[in-house]
């Protein structure tokens, strides 16, 4: 089985940041989001993997290498416009030839790896005939995805792209395996309204041709990390998870657990966490920081909380006494807050 990581979106809900970062690069906990999708296939036994790239290839290229460092053998595959999920395997096909793949979101977190779906969709292939497999996830508000209808077998009936009026609350998250069958599939699609090529319409079309599609509920958390909020609260899960690593630090410093905090972080006279993640380079003096992610070579000094905030590289926010603090800061910004 091959791997497809889609990592060539914008990331326009991200911004600022992503004016000069990829998305899928922005860390999680001090690690790329990419770096955890490419190290969850490993996990999962996959080795050859084909990352979808588009405006930001040499960053990722440049983050990514050739997969060696992973344990993997990487091979890059250009999207020059962002026209679809369907059009990402479409641009793929020479790469994954006649293997089964997994398809994943570069900007996706899953708690639980793609073990599980990767085992179901063997199982269904090997007694059922099954030629792809979805993994669902219910969610308060599906008419923001795609969603699935299933049948008390757990095999897909019908899935639709962002209803506006949902027949379940069962949500796509992102994450599928296909055979070698989907490919004839998207050779006949049509462009959507948004001028895209759905994966959601293709895999209809499986199933309109009396395909069988397995369903895999997602156990634990799922995130896009593709918003502030979400990616912040994405942080903090993964924070929860386990330990990010120690450090012993002056008695001027308190770490309120869960925290990750770089081996090159310099801190002093300060307060760090709950839910903080603080990147190589960073120096925070005299600040209270929590449920933040200050990224690599940012500096927060003076007086007040950060809280809630994601700090961009080479960053520099003064605070004269502002009290709590909310920020989304670009790389190489110099903000100053605190009252005349």
């Amino acid at each position: 089985m091959k791997g497809l990581i889609l990592s060539g979106g914008s990331g326009t809900r991200m911004r600022p940041l992503t004016h000069s970062i990829a998305k899928q690069l922005l860390p999680i906990a001090n690690q790329p989001i990419l770096h955890r999708a490419i190290s969850q296939m490993k996990e999962a036994g996959i080795t050859d993997i084909g990352i979808i790239v588009g405006s930001t290839a040499e960053q990722v290229q440049e983050s990514v290498g050739d997969g060696s460092s992973f344990g993997v053998n990487v091979t890059y595959l250009r999207q020059l416009q962002p026209l679809g999920l369907a059009h990402c395997v479409k641009i793929a096909k020479d790469f994954l030839q006649q293997d089964d793949f997994v398809m994943f979101l570069g900007d996706n977190m899953f708690q639980s790896g793609l073990a599980d779906l990767i085992s179901d969709f063997e199982d269904n292939k090997r007694d059922r005939k099954a030629k792809a497999q979805v993994a669902v996830m219910t969610v308060p508000n599906p008419s923001a995805f795609g969603v699935a209808m299933v049948g008390t077998d757990r095999q897909l009936e019908s899935v639709e792209e962002k209803p506006s009026a949902p027949k379940s609350n069962l949500a796509m998250v992102g994450t599928y395996c296909f055979s070698a069958a989907i490919h004839k599939v998207i050779e006949t699609l049509k462009p959507s309204p948004r001028g895209e090529l759905e994966i959601t319409d293709a895999i209809q079309g499986l199933v309109n041709v009396g395909m069988l599609v397995g369903v895999s509920e997602v156990s634990g958390w799922w995130f896009d990390t593709g918003n502030p909020d979400s990616f912040l609260e994405c942080n903090a899960r993964v924070l929860d998870s386990g330990s990010q690593g120690e450090r012993q630090f002056s008695s001027d410093v308190r770490i309120i657990e869960p925290c990750a905090i770089s081996s090159s972080a310099v801190l002093k006279n300060c307060t760090i966490g709950p839910y903080s993640s603080i990147g190589p380079g960073a120096r925070v003096s005299g600040m209270n920081i929590s449920n933040s992610v200050l990224l690599e070579g940012s500096t927060l000094s003076g007086i007040g909380h950060l809280q809630h905030s994601i700090i961009g590289r080479r960053s520099s926010v003064n605070s004269s006494g502002a009290g709590k603090i909310t920020l989304i800061l670009g790389d190489d910004c110099d903000v100053s807050v605190g009252s005349e």
